[in-house]
């Protein structure tokens, strides 16, 4: 699945006093989803030069995004870099309501 990340909360203490990032997508289907990941995790070697992307003001497209249950990304997902958008045509009635995400 393709995903454009459209957000990043900068980093933030949970309960288990473990720092965590929560990222926003939306997916090539044209819903959301999130995930949380977590600096300390090794799986933030994955997510890390997504992240510095981002935050340069670059449109950051990915692929083999997985997910975990409706709305939420796996952050074990074997995400990589895509520099090919993709459209989502979200249509409720005779009403266009979202065209491109490009």
């Amino acid at each position: 699945m393709k995903a454009k990340i459209v957000g990043i909360d900068p980093l933030k203490t949970s309960r288990t006093e473990k720092a965590y990032r929560r990222i926003y997508f939306t997916l090539d289907d044209g819903s959301w989803a999130k995930s949380d990941i977590v600096p300390a995790y090794r799986n933030f070697k994955t997510w890390k030069p997504l992240i510095q992307l981002f935050e340069s003001g670059a449109r950051v497209f990915i692929e083999g995004v997985e997910l975990r249950q409706p709305g939420e990304v796996n952050a074990d997902s074997p995400v990589r870099y895509t520099d090919i958008g993709f459209e989502v045509k979200k249509v409720q009635g005779d009403k266009i309501i979202q065209d491109k995400l490009l």
